[in-house]
């Protein structure tokens, strides 16, 4: 059952990251775009830490299920709240542009 859970976060984390850069790549400008990922690295490690060095006291004191299934809860409910925003949901990937030497050779 672990592993079964293990290899599905594995997967969904892989398409995740896979989604996450290249909608990046195609919506940001390139030069904004090491400035926007740099941003959100920050906040990624700088935050990060937190919630597994707070879990070890909760889970103390609240218990080990207990502290797992408001970690499941939460993961859902900031799922739901991101596919609620509709820019979100309708967000479209570019037309695709044309090379230059396309163009150029279009033009003759």
């Amino acid at each position: 059952m672990i592993t079964a859970a293990a290899l599905a976060a594995g997967v969904g984390s892989a398409v995740s990251q896979a989604l996450y850069a290249t909608t990046n790549q195609q919506h940001i400008p390139p030069e904004a775009l090491g400035r926007v990922l740099s941003v959100a690295s920050v906040g990624a490690f700088a935050f990060g830490p937190i919630g597994p060095a707070g879990a070890g006291p909760v889970a103390a004191a609240a218990g080990i299920p207990a502290v797992l299934g408001a970690a499941t809860a939460i993961q859902v409910a900031m799922c739901l709240a991101v596919l609620a925003v509709p820019a979100v949901r309708r967000l479209t990937p570019p037309a695709p542009q044309r090379p230059a030497d396309e163009v150029a050779e279009g033009a003759r």
